[in-house]
């Protein structure tokens, strides 16, 4: 997408395109089924038409708070997440951070998001498994502090770098392909989900 178009669309496109630009940039690869989860801020007077169009969509949603006019919200396709989360070496990982049972993950994810966002917590950087990023690169992400990965792209990655790239390409193809349809052939996000 030509970077004159996200301008004009940032300093004067309607409500709907700022929305349809918020959704490209950061959740294609949830829109094209390629990651089963973002998370994502948006204005607060964003947040009704979102709300519109990625139920629509077939995404659920939680809210984790607020930070200013800025709504935190990590949205998801619930059956791949589940699978995931579901995983033995997932549980393993997760029940050394206080998750216990797999049908209260989101809700220990998210009370653990709004203490980090009141400032009682520390960040949960074991989030990471609930976006699907590799569980190696979490654990090492957590242990090394964020220091020394091998790359930094849409997570730090700290092993199997090839694969990773072909995931970092793979999502910016979607991120591509997202904003050409939903911002130059005027489709809605229904008609682009998969």
């Amino acid at each position: 997408m030509p970077i004159q178009r996200i301008i004009d669309i940032k300093s004067g496109g309607t409500l709907d395109e700022n929305i349809a630009l918020t959704i490209a940039l950061n959740c294609a690869p949830l829109i094209k089924n390629k990651a089963f989860a973002c998370i994502i801020s948006v204005d607060l007077k964003m947040l009704a038409g979102l709300y519109k169009m990625i139920i629509k969509a077939g995404i659920k949603y939680l809210c984790f708070g607020m930070i200013g006019d800025k709504v935190i919200l990590y949205l998801y396709r619930q059956k791949p997440l589940k699978e995931h989360l579901a995983t033995a070496e997932i549980r393993e990982f997760l029940a050394g951070y206080g998750y216990g049972d797999p049908e209260a993950d989101l809700r220990v994810l998210s009370e653990k998001m709004r203490g980090y966002i009141s400032g009682s917590l520390s960040y949960p950087h074991e989030i990471g498994v609930f976006f699907g990023y590799p569980l190696e690169d979490v654990k090492d992400f957590i242990g090394k502090r964020g220091e020394g990965c091998l790359y930094c792209g849409y997570w730090k990655v700290y092993h199997n770098l090839p694969d990773a790239l072909k995931v970092f390409e793979d999502y910016d193809k979607c991120r591509d392909m997202v904003a050409e349809e939903l911002l130059v052939a005027g489709k809605t996000l229904c008609d682009i989900a998969v």
